[in-house]
């Protein structure tokens, strides 16, 4: 007898590849670069900002179109695979011409190239993977999303390494350097960790697929579907056989169908028929994105993503640079920086099993106040272990940028399915706004009032309109 795997499985450890590349590249490589791109062009720190800006706007923008393509796809009977070989592509050309870059124009460039490379892999992918699991969306989806955390974790602590070991001469590539060859190692190390980055991704991409029609049902399997219809529909007894439900339509017909039922097992057998047709019967037509747009969730999500944009890079990208501001050494901050991304591991592995027991948008709602009061209390840090500690803050309830995907799962994905997927790329790509002034606003904001307070409070402002609008949303129903 052969036992077939599940191919969400699949999907699921493919994910997990995609992220712990793709946005351990997005989240490190812009915070370690941040004093040597200044050194080595001669640009003040708010303009070297522009690096990780162009980047990570444009791989939140690629994931629109990337979104759309996957939707057309779907819709023709053709497999989404080569969304992520040329996004797993990008990655390595990107980070090979960057490398060689000797202007800082042409740097940007490539940095839009790896860019579409991150988009079209490591952020597309939880669009690929919700489908594939609905009982357990949150903690199957959260689960996979965690190499994101995990590539963070694991790249920072590599990325410090790497640069250490490239470094040439006895002058050290710090705050204040004006020797533009001191602060040369982040070439090769762009180099080798984009390609080594881009073949992993590669290989990744290969699994990847949306399920076929009644794949995830028989997933579910006899035990979830009687449970489905318990929740929906239950059986009181053999003798006084009573059927309730949620559905809000009479269950006259199925009351009487099983008075003339002797076996227990046929109950449910026709219990699951009636109500699928019941669904079937009542579904409304499908939504068009223009529709759903619209709707009262969607521009919810949608007025979080632009404003909490603002803030989504700023901590990540200035917490090597804010650790030396206050006397502490390059290493605190790279171990800050990767206990984030630890941090980030852990919230996606564990909020998933709560936000699909209390609700994924309450579990987001949290997250937001959390984030709001970190950004308070970050430029109050003045210890190692302080400064730790809000880090780790930060990278655990930064879970909510992945549960946005799951709230919209819920929502539409049995009234927009032919635009699910472009519906979470819209969501990304209005965050390039934010992501592209964001980290420049905040920077200069050190630059002019030389500390972290002005910048700090700026990012607690935008957290704080964030929660906002994740407060107007509806309230799930199970």
């Amino acid at each position: 007898m052969s036992c077939k795997v599940y191919h969400g499985y699949a999907v699921l450890i493919s994910t997990f590849i995609l992220r712990f590349t793709g946005l351990g590249i997005y989240f490190i490589i812009g915070a370690h670069f941040v004093i040597p791109l200044s050194v080595s062009f001669g640009t003040s720190v708010g303009i070297t900002a522009f690096f990780p800006s162009v980047y990570s706007s444009v791989a939140l923008l690629i994931v629109v179109f990337s979104g759309y393509v996957q939707d057309q796809l779907k819709l023709r009977g053709h497999t989404v695979r080569p969304v992520f070989i040329v996004g797993s592509l990008c990655v390595g050309v990107g980070s090979l011409g960057g490398s060689y870059s000797r202007t800082f124009p042409a740097l940007l460039v490539n940095a839009a190239i790896m860019g579409v490379g991150i988009g079209n892999s490591g952020f597309a992918a939880s669009g690929i993977l919700s489908p594939w699991f609905v009982k357990r969306r949150g903690t199957f989806l959260l689960m996979g999303l965690s190499g994101g955390g995990f590539g963070g974790f694991v790249y920072a602590l590599m990325f410090e390494d790497v640069m250490l070991a490239f470094h040439e001469g006895d002058i050290a590539c710090t705050i204040g350097a004006t020797d533009p060859s001191a602060c040369e190692e982040w070439r090769p190390a762009l180099r080798w960790v984009g390609v080594v980055s881009s073949l992993l991704m590669l290989l990744a991409s290969m699994f990847m697929r949306l399920p076929d029609e009644g794949e995830v049902e028989a997933y579910e399997g006899e035990t979830d579907q009687e449970e489905m219809v318990k929740e929906e529909g239950t059986v009181t007894s053999d003798d006084d056989t009573e059927v309730t439900g949620s559905l809000g339509c009479d269950y006259t017909l199925i009351n009487d169908s099983l008075q003339s039922t002797e076996d227990n097992s046929h109950k449910y057998e026709q219990i699951r028929s009636l109500l699928n047709n019941a669904k079937h019967e009542d579904q409304q037509p499908e939504l068009s994105f223009n529709e759903v747009i619209r709707t009262r969730t969607a521009i919810c999500i949608v007025c979080w993503s632009i404003v909490f944009a603002v803030c989504l890079d700023s901590f990540f990208v200035f917490i090597p640079y804010f650790a030396e501001y206050i006397g502490l050494s390059s290493e605190v901050g790279a171990l800050a920086l990767s206990l984030s991304g630890l941090a980030l591991m852990i919230g996606n592995l564990t909020l998933g099993v709560v936000a699909d027991r209390f609700g994924h948008t309450l579990a987001m709602q949290v997250c937001m106040v959390a984030l709001t009061g970190a950004c308070i209390g970050w430029p109050f840090c003045k210890e190692e272990w302080s400064l730790i500690l809000v880090s780790c803050c930060v990278g655990y309830f930064f879970t909510c940028t992945s549960l946005f995907v799951a709230i919209l799962s819920n929502e539409y994905e049995h009234t927009a399915k032919g635009c699910i997927l472009t519906l979470i790329g819209f969501v990304h790509a209005v965050m390039c706004p934010g992501l592209l002034i964001g980290p420049v606003i905040t920077g200069m904001l050190i630059d002019n009032f030389e500390s972290f307070y002005g910048g700090a409070f700026f990012l607690a402002s935008m957290c704080f309109i964030s929660l906002i609008a994740v407060l107007c949303l509806p309230t799930n129903k199970k």
